[in-house]
């Protein structure tokens, strides 16, 4: 098992935007195994720790849990929480989301099986920054590939790459080699 604490920010104004369990994992990293399309991912499974946000002044932050859809995501709408920050204000200090003890959220999720579900939601103005707390496991490489992930960015065959939070590139990483989805 690994952790990571990956720094993301919003570049566009994100209204509801999906985060599916294979976006979650591909933040963790991954190297690009066939040029320009294909990044096959570190993370077999990974559970949310925490996320720490620090929201653009004057604006909101909210995430939210799942829906439901399958039979694994069968519990209700868990709403994490909502923070207004007033024109002018300046933090002193962040935001910070951490999954309810025995929620889907905190449960260690494996991102082969139904990769495209949604995990949970953002919303958010541009401009707030995330530090996403992670812990997640190699695949073990016997027998199988890792998960993978589609690209859109023209990436050489070999280059370690970190993906976008959602699959609508609004949530992107800080300093690091980007390929969008």
């Amino acid at each position: 098992m690994c952790s990571a604490v990956m720094r993301y920010s919003i570049s566009n104004n994100a209204s509801n935007t999906s985060v599916t369990r294979a976006s979650m994992a591909s933040i963790c990293g991954g190297i690009v195994t066939v040029a320009n399309t294909t990044v096959t991912l570190w993370a077999s499974s990974f559970k949310l720790k925490k996320i720490v946000v620090w929201p653009a002044a004057g604006t909101t932050v909210t995430l939210d849990g799942v829906i439901g859809g399958t039979a694994e995501q069968a519990l209700q709408r868990e709403t994490l929480v909502g923070a207004d920050m007033p024109t002018g204000i300046t933090l002193d200090k962040p935001v910070v989301f951490v999954p309810k003890a025995n929620s889907y959220l905190s449960m260690w999720q494996v991102t082969g099986t139904n990769g495209t579900d949604q995990f949970l939601s953002i919303s958010g103005a541009a401009g707030a920054i995330f530090d996403i707390h992670i812990a997640f496991t190699h695949f073990s490489g016997i027998g199988a590939v890792g998960p993978t992930a589609t690209t859109t960015s023209t990436v050489p065959l070999g280059d370690v790459v970190y993906m976008p939070l959602d699959t609508g590139n609004k949530i992107t990483p800080i300093a690091l080699n980007i390929a969008l989805h």
